[in-house]
C-alpha cells in the first residue's frame, strides 16, 4: 500500500502543474519502488505525467516538471509522456512498466485546492510573523519585565 503522504505530495505537485503552469493533465500514474514495498527514507517518488501538451521537447518538458516537483518534494521524479505516446508507443519499456505496474492517482479538485490554499495561507502567515512580530514581542517583553 502506498503511503498517504506520498499520494498527497503527488497531488500537490499535480495541482501546481494544472493551476499555476496551466498544463492539462490526462493521467497521473505512480510507479516504481514506492509501489513495490521497497520504499526507504531515501527512495524517490516515480510519477508519470501524461498530457497532450507534451511531446515537443522532452528534455525541456522534463526539466520544467523537475523544477516544479522540487518545490513540493525533491524526491518526486516526474516523467513527461505525451498522450499520443501513451496510446501508441506501448513497446517502449518505460511506458510498458508504467501501464502494467503503476497506479493512477485521482485528483479531487475542490479538496486539494482547499488544502493547498490553507498551506499557502500558513506559509504567508509565518513570513509575516517572522518579519514583523519578533521586534514587538521583544519590546513587549522588555516593558513587562522593566
Amino acid at each position: 500500500m502506498v503511503k498517504k503522504e506520498i499520494i498527497e505530495k503527488v497531488k500537490e505537485f499535480v495541482f501546481l502543474l494544472e493551476n499555476r503552469e496551466k498544463i492539462k493533465i490526462d493521467k497521473v500514474i505512480l510507479y516504481g519502488s514506492c509501489l513495490r514495498g521497497g520504499i526507504r527514507a531515501d527512495s524517490d517518488i516515480d510519477v508519470a505525467i501524461i498530457s497532450s501538451q507534451f511531446g515537443k521537447d522532452r528534455i525541456e518538458e522534463g526539466a520544467k516538471l523537475f523544477e516544479i516537483a522540487g518545490e513540493v518534494d525533491p524526491k518526486i521524479e516526474p516523467i513527461p509522456i505525451s498522450t499520443k505516446a501513451w496510446r501508441e508507443d506501448t513497446w517502449i519499456p518505460l511506458i510498458f512498466e508504467v501501464k502494467s505496474k503503476g497506479i493512477e492517482i485521482k485528483q479531487k479538485k475542490g479538496e486539494q485546492r482547499k488544502r493547498l490554499l490553507q498551506k499557502e495561507l500558513k506559509r504567508i502567515t509565518d513570513i509575516v510573523i517572522k518579519r514583523y512580530l519578533p521586534d514587538k514581542i521583544i519590546l513587549f517583553g522588555s516593558l513587562a519585565n522593566g
